[in-house]
Order: structure tokens, then sequence, then C-alpha cells
């Protein structure tokens, strides 16, 4: 069998599973029985558009192995934003040491295409040290669109609890206060304020509320940052105890009364 006959007799494989899946309405039913991980791993690289967004899915929701995990990381590289999206997805699904080594050393790739794919699949999984301190640094990207990716991981993911057992990495609070302040990309500004409000960081009140109140801001910009703040813990009401002055003693009282009543010289 030829190298085209062998493509060609994969893809009826996986279009007749897909049609099977769409008719049963059933979201992450069974793979193709036929379709080995082997077979997805080419169907992802030589496949038509729509059946290498498919077959990016279908390794995610399998253990892909080690070739599925290198084609999806490769797939990372994609002119396809799809392709480039589904992929990213794929490896968050797959997780572990493996789905998260494989993001985490994309977001470290020169290529900012791949570093803003591999933010936004970061933001799909548990934030831990590593991921962080890998959002943090794509925060200072001289590219919008990797600086926006970056703030949106954090907005879903969240930062890390302190652990024991791991260098903590610093707060992205200042950095993400200067986004929101001086960004000239105004989706980056947005970013920055919903990733506030996920952090919680109450200093970042006065900041979020100056920019919701700013009348020439962008309307997306003021609507995040109003939401942000919502989120923000709520400030504990401020307790002034009342002095309340006790009544005279009756001795006191006494005096006074003999004091005054007494006659003049």
């Amino acid at each position: 069998m030829s190298n085209t006959d062998q493509l060609t007799e994969i893809r009826a494989r996986f279009l007749a599973w897909f049609a099977n899946l769409s008719a049963s309405g059933v979201a992450g039913g069974e793979k193709p029985s036929g379709a080995s991980r082997d077979d997805l791993v080419l169907l992802l690289d030589k496949g038509r558009p729509g059946q290498r967004w498919l077959a990016a899915e279908a390794l995610g929701e399998t253990d892909p192995g080690r070739n599925g995990v290198a084609a999806l990381t490769a797939a990372l590289r994609s002119d396809d934003p799809i392709l480039r999206a589904e992929a990213g997805n794929a490896l968050a699904h797959v997780g572990g040491r493996a789905g998260r080594s494989a993001l985490l050393e994309s977001a470290a790739d020169s290529d900012p295409v791949v570093q803003a794919a591999a933010a936004d699949a970061l933001g799909r999984m548990p934030a831990d040290e590593a991921t962080a301190a890998a959002l943090q640094t794509l925060l200072d990207s001289p590219l919008a669109a990797v600086r926006q990716s970056a703030a949106e991981a954090l907005a879903r993911a969240g930062w890390p609890r302190a652990s024991r057992s791991a260098e903590p990495v610093a707060s992205p609070t200042p950095r993400l206060l200067a986004l929101l302040a001086d960004d000239t990309d105004p989706m980056v500004r947005r970013a920055a304020a919903l990733a506030l409000g996920k952090l919680g960081d109450p200093d970042a009140r006065d900041a979020l509320l100056a920019r919701r109140d700013n009348p020439v801001e962008d309307r997306r910009v003021r609507e995040a940052a109003a939401l942000a703040e919502s989120r923000l813990p709520v400030p504990a009401p401020v307790v002034v105890e009342a002095v309340v002055q006790s009544p005279p003693e009756a001795s006191e009282v006494d005096e006074s009364e003999a004091t005054s009543e007494s006659p003049k010289g």
C-alpha cells in the first residue's frame, strides 16, 4: 500500500469515527478502534486542516505516548492558529510531567507564536511554580500578543500557593499593575485587569477603580476592571471604639455642691 493510500484509509476511518461521535452527541467518546496512536500522529502531520484539528484533540484524550507528545509540540509551530490552539489544549489535557514539560519548553521558545500558544495552554493547567515563573517572564515580551496570552493565562490559572518544597516565585502584581497602567494595547490592559482580579491582591483596588472610572479608557478594559475589582476581598470595616465617660463618683458630687454653696467671704 502506498503512502497516499494509507493516508486515505486513515482519513476514512477517522471521519467515520467522527461521524458516529457527532451522531451520538457524546463528547470525548471512544476513539476509532482502527486508528492507533501512530495513525493519529500521521494524520496530525499530513491530514487536511479539519482532520488535523480532530487528530490533535484525539491525541489529547488518550495516552499519546512520546511520539504523540512530540507531534503535538511540533504542531504549536503551525501557521494554523486553530491547530496551535488544539495542540496546546491537547497537551494541557494530557497534563502530567510530559504535557507540562512540553508546554514549558515551548514557552521558552524564541518564536513568539509558539510562546503565545504555550501560554494559552499553560493557563488551562493547575498553577505551579514553574508555570508561574514562565508566565511571569512572558509578561515582559516585546509582543503584545504574548503579553496578552500570559496575562490571560494568569487570569485563568491564578498563582500557586506557597510551598515549602519549592522556591517561591515573586508576585506578578507589580508587573500586572504596570501593564494595566501603561500598556499601549487595550487587550493587554484588559487581560492584566482580569489577572489582578484572579490573584485577589487588595493592593490592586485603587488601580482597578481608576481604570474603571477613566472616561477615555477602552470600554472592554473598563468592564474588566470593574469585574476584577468586584472579585477582590472586601476590606474589613474599621471599628471605632466610642469613649464613654463614666459618671462622677458620689463623693465628687458632694464636694462640688459644697463648694458652690459655701458663703462668700
